[in-house]
């Protein structure tokens, strides 16, 4: 057994140790297997055109560049991930891509791809990496007051239980990292973020919306009188149940987490 807490502290060398042993296991079973291929059919349905460049951040084993390249020959890949370990499985999945060996996010990368995936995401900053974090956007005035106000807000329609304080720490910690996104997105190009979910995107309550597109950096509408920083448009989003959902109840234990799958939402570089 894995203490998760434990050992996502260590930041994102754990997945070069115990949790990153964990998550090869995990992603190579059936349901992450079936789950990659439904994923890298639906991105060939939304793109019209081959990509140039796609960019695979977190790659991981470089399960989901195997499926794409598959679709897209045509394509040049491109996998970064923080780990070694997953990309000596990814280099042997996907040889003709090229692979970076970096910790993410990584704002000195200066690849610019048509398609960029996020995928099941899963960033462990250390507890020294607020620095960092401070540097590159999180401590925007804007942002800072829309995720103050998201965090603290109660949602009607569901039963709040997270603490504001790491609410609002995780709100702009992700939006950080959709920055890193962007700055790897070419204008106008799409970014794809496969996100655990128990429902449909649409589904979420009000509040949860909001919260997923400050994430992500598709939050257009005022909140509380601020505008966070637009970064991309939301396209569309496709569910699929899974039992990739496990990945999560793993970690939290939450028996609400043992049902649910996945959402994949397309967005447009602004």
């Amino acid at each position: 057994m894995i203490n998760f807490d434990d050992e996502l502290d260590k930041g994102q060398e754990s997945y070069n140790q115990a949790v990153g042993q964990w998550w090869l296991g995990q992603a190579d079973d059936r349901s992450h297997a079936i789950a990659y291929k439904k994923i890298a059919k639906e991105i060939r349905r939304f793109c019209k055109h081959e990509p140039e460049t796609i960019l695979d951040f977190a790659c991981g084993g470089g399960q989901l560049l195997a499926e794409l390249a598959k679709l897209f020959p045509k394509s040049k890949f491109i996998g970064v991930d923080g780990s070694h370990k997953m990309l000596a499985k990814a280099k042997e999945r996907v040889p003709q891509a090229t692979f970076i060996e970096t910790y993410l996010p990584d704002f000195k990368l200066k690849q610019k791809a048509d398609l960029v995936i996020f995928c099941f995401p899963n960033i462990a900053p250390g507890e020294d990496c607020q620095g960092f974090y401070n540097k590159h956007g999180y401590m925007h005035p804007q942002d800072a007051k829309v995720a103050k106000y998201l965090s603290e807000a109660k949602d009607p329609e569901e039963e709040d239980t997270e603490d504001p304080e790491e609410l609002y720490d995780d709100l702009l910690t992700d939006k950080v990292i959709s920055r890193n996104l962007r700055q790897l997105s070419k204008p106008g190009g799409i970014c794809v973020r496969v996100t655990y979910s128990n429902a449909k995107r649409e589904e979420l309550s009000k509040l949860g919306q909001m919260r997923t597109n400050f994430e992500e950096g598709c939050l257009s509408l005022p909140v509380d009188g601020a505008k966070a920083e637009q970064l991309f448009s939301f396209e569309e989003s496709v569910y699929k149940p899974s039992k990739v959902i496990l990945d999560v109840y793993h970690q939290t234990e939450d028996e609400d987490d043992k049902t649910g799958g996945y959402f994949i939402s397309f967005l447009r570089a602004v």
